[in-house]
């Protein structure tokens, strides 16, 4: 079945004019940065990597438990140097590739919410196994969004292996690019293996690996054994990883944007030193997902302008490093229902990290301060992505798009509606999928059907019809296996 939207494939180029920052800032925060990194340094509880960072030149003093590492400017600068400057996420078919280098972007839906919104029911429920494959196969169906994040984690799987059950989900469901956690690296072993099955075999996989690792350093400055160790892995395994910052604003970071961004940038660049002293060249994604807590509640305020513009910021930061760069604020809003607030919220803030840079920005499908996911609101976003896309795309102005000789030969009182040059172009201007842009007595006769109430309606339909590309012969059952394996090993 055909993808909704306006096309399929890769991303077209877009102008990447916002410029926060002057060239005179990020030298200045950059130079902070190393201060903190050398100085300050930062927590490392696992003993392998500690000792790699030793190995590198960092100076690691022993503690209980853990390690306090600190890494000189040197080392910093050379592990940027080394890691490349685009990525290419690999579907499970080279139709589905997306390659992040600069003026290349792509929207994405929301990860790791506990609850959903029930497409049926309209009322909110945790989020479960069937939810991975399904907002999966949605969002293999909607063309804007280009690379999967995982959307969930199923609170009907058993605890230690929940991330091998969502990955059986969502290989199965979209032939995308996935990014997502492993927990443990005997799970992301295991999750490699089955990643492998659905794409060819284990040499296929190699050349063209179809998963990312998303890898969040703990703030403040603390690296915990899990991050450390996967991210070391995926390393030598040539898997993808994104380095995360997550701090709140005034609650794990300094409440001053810039003091955020210095310590989240710290915080990004110590786990790309590790990922390069793992294997030199691994491929590295700068990833900024942090929000302004609101010292009211104490809470995220993920649609606040602040959210907007640590991430924007950082997408600058990523650009000025050379490396490719993942953030969040793609739909972010904190209403608990889909209504104006969320609306408003969410493409403001996906207009302004649009226009930044960044090549992958998450979000899509999210209320509830990225906590529940919404069918609806997911099919909503996707037609807001295709509006900003086409905005940032801006105007072509060439010999064929000024149209000069079209004009002479309508001359004055003519019409440009039956020409050739509207034939041609037609298709390159956007169409009402979701909006209605129909007349009032048209939108009357169709049952006065609101947005929401239409994009439920389109939700339900994509995943009733949509079906993904078909895994290889016996991907399906092994997978099964694997998951079986774990667990019977494991006395789950």
């Amino acid at each position: 079945m055909a993808k909704y939207g306006t096309k399929a494939g890769f991303a077209s180029m877009a102008s990447s004019g916002l410029k926060l920052l002057s060239n005179d800032e990020l030298d200045t925060l950059h130079y902070a940065t190393l201060q903190v990194l050398q100085k300050t340094g930062v927590r490392v509880e696992s003993q392998q990597a500690a000792d790699l960072f030793l190995s590198g030149g960092a100076t690691v003093q022993k503690s209980d438990g853990y390690s306090l590492v600190k890494i000189p400017a040197h080392l910093v600068e050379d592990s940027i140097q080394s890691a490349p400057s685009s990525i290419t996420f690999y579907g499970r078919t080279p139709e589905d590739d997306f390659v992040a280098e600069p003026n290349r972007f792509s929207f994405q839906n929301v990860g790791v919410v506990p609850s959903v919104i029930d497409l049926k029911s309209g009322e909110m429920r945790p989020f479960a196994k069937q939810d991975s494959a399904d907002v999966a196969r949605l969002c293999d169906a909607l063309d804007e969004i280009m690379v999967f994040e995982r959307a969930g984690l199923p609170t009907d799987c058993p605890a230690d292996s929940i991330q091998l059950h969502n990955y059986e989900a969502m290989l199965a469901n979209t032939s995308k690019h996935i990014l997502g956690c492993a927990g443990s690296v005997e799970k992301f072993n295991l999750i490699v293996k089955m990643a492998a099955a659905c794409c060819g075999g284990p040499d296929m996989f190699n050349q063209h690996p179809c998963i990312t690792m998303n890898l969040t350093v703990s703030s403040p400055l603390f690296i915990v054994a899990s991050c450390s160790d996967i991210a070391m892995a995926a390393a030598r395994q040539g898997v993808n990883v994104v380095g995360i910052s997550m701090t709140m604003a005034g609650g794990t970071s300094p409440v001053t944007l810039a003091g955020t961004l210095v310590q989240s940038n710290a915080e990004i660049l110590s786990l790309l030193v590790l990922n390069q002293l793992a294997n030199r060249g691994a491929p590295y994604t700068y990833s900024q997902t942090s929000v302004m807590m609101d010292l009211k509640t104490g809470l995220g305020a993920l649609g606040a302008p602040e959210t907007g513009l640590i991430n924007a910021a950082s997408a600058q930061l990523a650009q000025y490093y050379r490396l490719p760069c993942w953030v969040g604020g793609a739909g972010y809003n904190d209403s608990k229902t889909v209504d104006a607030q969320a609306i408003l919220e969410g493409t403001m803030n996906a207009m302004f990290i649009g226009l930044s840079g960044a090549n992958l920005i998450m979000g899509g499908g999210s209320i509830n301060s990225i906590l529940t996911f919404d069918y609806a609101k997911m099919v909503i976003d996707h037609e807001m992505f295709r509006y900003i896309r086409k905005l940032i795309e801006g105007i072509r102005v060439n010999e064929e798009t000024l149209a000069l000789d079209v004009i002479d030969q309508v001359g004055p009182g003519g019409n440009f509606l039956t020409h050739d040059h509207t034939f041609d172009h037609m298709r390159a201007r956007s169409a009402a999928g979701l909006f209605c842009r129909t007349g009032f007595e048209q939108w009357v006769d169709a049952g006065r059907k609101g947005m929401y109430e239409r994009a439920r309606e389109k939700a339900t339909e994509l995943l009733s019809n949509h079906k993904p590309k078909d895994l290889p012969g016996g991907a399906a059952d092994r997978m099964r296996e694997i998951v079986a394996a774990y667990e019977k090993e494991k006395g789950i």
